[in-house]
């Protein structure tokens, strides 16, 4: 393990740990119980090297995220920065390999058993990035910031731009009824509405 992935996990152990601010990112589809989540990992620079297996959580057109034993995490070549092969399933396209880069490797908030595996794709065939952008794009429901799918248009991935107008619509729904200011004027509203009609009734019944 490196001393960049221990100190990532002792930061993420400490009751002072930064919160990272929100940014934009490639929108990801949280895989269901009927996808194949199954992943193959291998070192990238050598044909020879042990084959890892992992669980795929979530997938986007340019990355995923993968589960693996906390004793596979152990092994070198997923040090950050290192170039690793991968074989994974895209929803309705079969399975495919190809390379990727560690782009972070964290223990689970899930259990002490495993650790988060972050990829980023690279070098993509057209055809296969076109693949992934219409297989995962169109599935996802990643409203975490209300630009995720103008930051994907803006990358190339080109289905992200049909899921500009109902994204920022959810995007505003959710970050307004996160707002307390927004209850108070719902409430305000409500009672304003109904109050008048009590009064008239109890009046009614006098």
């Amino acid at each position: 393990m490196s001393q960049a992935s221990r100190t990532r996990q002792a930061e993420s152990n400490s009751p002072h740990a930064a919160t990272l601010e929100l940014a934009p990112r490639v929108p990801r589809y949280e895989l269901v119980a009927s996808d194949d989540g199954r992943v193959r990992l291998a070192e990238g620079r050598i044909d020879d090297g042990p084959i890892l297996q992992g669980h795929m959580q979530n997938l986007s057109a340019s990355g995923a995220l993968i589960e693996i034993q906390t004793s596979t995490a152990r092994l070198r070549f997923l040090d950050e920065g290192e170039m690793i092969k991968v074989e994974l399933a895209i929803p309705d396209r079969g399975r495919f390999a190809f390379f990727a880069t560690v782009v972070r490797l964290d223990p689970s908030p899930k259990s002490d058993d495993l650790w988060e595996l972050g990829l980023a794709f690279r070098n993509l065939p057209k055809s296969l990035s076109e693949a992934l952008d219409r297989a995962v794009t169109t599935r996802s429901r990643d409203y975490s910031h209300p630009h995720n799918f103008d930051f994907a248009a803006s990358r190339g991935f080109r289905h992200a731009g049909y899921r500009l107008t109902p994204t920022r619509l959810m995007a505003l729904l959710q970050s307004t009824a996160n707002q307390p200011l927004w209850w108070m004027a719902l409430l305000s509203f409500t009672a304003m509405t109904v109050l008048p009609l009590l009064l008239a009734k109890i009046v009614q019944l006098l």
